[in-house]
């Protein structure tokens, strides 16, 4: 019979012990059941859609270079047709740097896009009020989400109100009519937006182009029709490929360029993953190890209750009672830390996990406990215990059962020197990533990005505002925003032959060199320009739409009258031999826009530098300077007095650009925001290393404690036979150097492969050097020598009595 007052009271024994296990299963508990939420949040990404089997993004590759998440063309439109398999195409563009013109005042449009008329029918988005199949049929009709008719409105009834909209190259705003207001899309939507405009039927520009195959079609088979559309016989020009990728992959397995948010990672979900399942088998380790001591402890216990008649069944159903009540304190503990922990994470446990999903995760986490601290204790009662322990006074041989914990314990390590090693790696090659990038490890820097015709026309008049800022130290204006990728390219010919391949190209003004400190190889750097912008505009409007100047237009535009300085793989690609060789040489741009200015000699030229992120790789790079495409401002200032400059830098905003509300971000957030994954993947497996290492120095602290106490009779004999407490400490310690090696012989080939296999997605990598391993090791080893090393050294200078009257 089992009697409740005993089983309480066993429970409150050994009080040290359980505490630890209870704790780090608690904290265990806690970080499974938010990463169980927050795994779930990012898997469901998309699957809201009617058709989600059947719905892909379609996107086309050109050799060695990273995919756009875009495709353009008059082949798209071909694609539906000539494609058996497509059931339908619908096409979605970022409508460029428009802004929301709204009581005189330009609200710039983040989220704003442009969509064909099939676009409610082939994503589950819902209107609140409008005909979604009549809404989006004009191209001067517009949709605007819940939260935008609230903010701007006040109201959600804005149908059939008028709303100004500014365009990027149009400073005047265009009538648009709102046809139709939409519920703000879901937290799982790879995309978001708070506007959205009927696109214009012969619409050849960049945009995400998105598929709907017929039921079974195969995607393959889509794929490789849609080759043949883009690469007709006869043609000479690189090959292009296509690909098809469910939209439910999109946020967990795309990283192309101008993507439409950022997207999570499969990688770091991974990473997340098993760091909390290592987390897991540490805790279970620990319960492990001290439930095997506090049996060694209880066996007088044992070996009683068995002499007074006590069945090995009632015996084996004490100790699931114990265990019982062990776990439902767990639970308990560990459901508090995740309902406090959950808010401050961002993670509503109870909103992404159901009441089946929290109790399979309980229940299976119980049962690990019940299994690990019931079983072996069964298998010993089971399996002759009580028959060997007869004759031995109430206590059996535990040189066996140490063997086991030791065993325990360098896989503890073992655990912890592979995250270890794995955090310092991934952190290295983050530090090597900020290094790299133009101005990554600096203070001091604003962008203020992607702004439309209403700021790009102002930006002389806010260099002379910000001009008598005294904390304001530069200011330049660029094509796009760092870190981002640079697609835009031409075709060009050097000096009267025409190249075979293509450059980049990068619009920014004279100032950009010397704001990042960029050096020369050869040459200068881009002269002053000493047109405006409105120039700029008449030469495009004249040129191009063939719309006549009545005003001067004060650009030289004879031939090779501009100016273009180039980096190391654009030589290399040209084929010079040295910098110094380049310099003089003649290019003709033939790009319908920039070829404004027929052409210009090569300047300067610059080694390769980082603008774009990690991911890609260096790319023939030609900068020149174009005013109309220099739609980011980036301002330096003086980082010690942030907030006064700041303060001072908004003030010259409001009187040069009144119109336009004050949106940055510092240099590196936008670092920050370009490496989100990483950057977070770094940090959680920073708490996770010190977690674990936490976990498994207690476990250490535990099973050094219980060796201690069983060599005391060994310690005593030895010190009365003249062994120095530095003997005894050397006696109990060494032990733990043979321990981290093992373990960290282990985890080190592992940890590289696991860091090789991260790497893969960066084009420029850090070598993980054998001080990585070595600094991961010594943390591993000062943790577990500091942990022992108290109670090896109180152990090591008790008095001989004092050791041996315990026996």
């Amino acid at each position: 019979m089992i009697r409740p007052e005993i089983l309480f009271r066993r429970f409150r024994r050994f009080p040290m012990l359980k505490a630890v296990s209870i704790a780090c299963l608690a904290a265990s508990l806690a970080c499974l059941l938010l990463v169980a939420a927050f795994v779930k949040h990012e898997v469901s990404y998309d699957t809201f859609n009617p058709y989600p089997n059947r719905l892909y993004r379609l996107t086309v590759s050109e050799e060695e270079d990273l995919p756009d998440a875009r495709c353009w063309g008059s082949w798209v439109g071909r694609v539906p047709i000539e494609v058996p398999m497509i059931e339908r195409l619908t096409r979605v563009s970022r409508a460029k740097q428009m802004s929301a013109v709204l009581n005189n005042t330009a609200w710039p449009l983040r989220e704003a896009y442009l969509v064909d008329s099939t676009f409610f029918t082939t994503f589950r988005y819902k209107l609140i009020s409008g005909d979604s199949a009549k809404a989006l049929a004009s191209p001067t009709n517009v949709i605007v989400s819940e939260s935008f008719a609230k903010k701007h409105f006040g109201t959600v009834d804005v149908l059939n109100k008028p709303l100004l909209i500014s365009d990027y190259m149009v400073e005047d705003a265009t009538s648009y009519t709102i046809a139709g207001v939409m519920k703000d899309f879901p937290e799982n939507s790879h995309f978001t937006a708070e506007l959205l405009i009927g696109m214009p039927k012969d619409f050849i520009d960049m945009a995400y182009t998105y598929v709907l195959l017929k039921p079974n079609a195969p995607a393959l088979s889509a794929e490789k029709a849609i080759d043949n559309i883009l690469n007709p016989k006869g043609l000479n020009y690189p090959k292009r490929s296509s690909s098809l990728q469910l939209v439910t992959d999109i946020h967990l397995k795309s990283n192309k360029a101008r993507e439409m948010s950022g997207n999570g990672s499969m990688q770091q979900l991974l990473i997340l993953i098993s760091a909390v399942l290592l987390l897991v088998i540490i805790s279970l380790i620990n319960l492990s190890n001290n439930s095997r001591v506090i049996f060694l402890l209880n066996q007088e216990y044992y070996l009683m209750k068995r002499v007074n008649g006590a069945g090995i069944g009632i015996m084996i159903l004490e100790e699931l009672l114990l265990a019982l009540i062990s776990g439902i304190t767990v639970i308990a503990l560990g459901f508090w830390i995740t309902l406090y922990l959950g808010p401050l994470l961002g993670i509503d446990l109870l909103q992404r996990l159901t009441i089946v999903d929290i109790s399979i995760l309980i229940g299976g986490f119980l049962l690990s406990m019940l299994a690990v601290m019931v079983f072996p204790i069964a298998k010993e009662f089971l399996g002759g215990y009580f028959v060997r322990s007869r004759g031995l006074n109430g206590v059996i041989p535990v040189k066996g059962k140490l063997v086991r914990l030791k065993v325990l314990v360098v896989v503890q390590l073992c655990i912890s020197a592979f995250v270890l090693v794995v955090t310092f790696g991934i952190s290295r090659q983050m530090d090597y990533v900020l290094s790299q990038q133009l101005g990554g490890k600096e203070d001091g820097v604003l962008v203020i990005g992607q702004q439309d015709m209403n700021v790009i026309s102002r930006l002389a008049q806010l260099k002379d505002e910000l001009a008598k800022v005294p904390q304001v130290t530069n200011v330049c204006g660029v094509m796009e925003v760092p870190g981002d990728a640079i697609k835009d390219g031409s075709r060009y010919s050097l000096e009267g032959r025409k190249m075979e391949n293509g450059l980049s190209i990068f619009c920014v003004n004279d100032e950009f060199f010397s704001f990042f400190n960029i050096k020369l190889l050869a040459g200068n750097f881009l002269p002053k320009c000493n047109y405006t912008l409105g120039d700029e505009q008449r030469l495009l409007n004249e040129k191009v739409f063939e719309i006549p100047s009545t005003v001067k237009i004060n650009i030289d535009t004879t031939a090779y009258s501009d100016h273009f300085v180039i980096n190391r793989s654009a030589l290399k690609e040209m084929g010079f031999n040295t910098a110094e060789e380049a310099i003089g040489k003649r290019i003709l741009l033939h790009h319908q826009y920039i070829s404004i200015i027929p052409g210009g000699t090569i300047v300067g030229v610059v080694d390769d530098f980082k603008y774009t992120s990690l991911f890609e790789k260096e790319v023939p790079l030609i900068i020149f300077e174009r005013k109309l495409f220099q739609n980011t401002i980036l301002i330096r200032y003086e980082a010690k007095s942030a907030t006064e400059a700041i303060r001072a830098i908004e003030k010259a905003w409001m009187v040069a650009i009144p119109n336009v509300p004050f949106n940055y971000k510092t240099l590196s957030e936008v670092y920050d925001s370009r490496y989100y994954n990483e950057m977070r993947t770094r940090k959680l497996l920073g708490y996770f290393s010190i977690i674990t290492l936490l976990v498994s120095a207690l476990g250490l602290a535990v099973i050094m404690s219980f060796m201690v106490k069983y060599r005391l009779k060994e310690i005593g004999i030895r010190k009365v036979n003249g062994a120095t407490s530095a003997d005894i400490f050397v006696l109990l310690t060494r032990g733990i150097i043979l321990w981290v090696v093992l373990g960290c012989a282990v985890a080190f080939p592992l940890a590289w492969y696991a860091m090789h296999l991260w790497l893969q997605s960066f084009a420029m990598q850090v070598t993980i050097g054998w001080w990585i391993y070595a600094l991961g090791g010594l943390g591993v080893f000062m943790v577990a020598f500091a942990t022992a090393f108290w109670q090896s050294w109180t152990a090591a200078r008790m008095k001989p009595v004092e050791a041996i009257r315990y026996e």
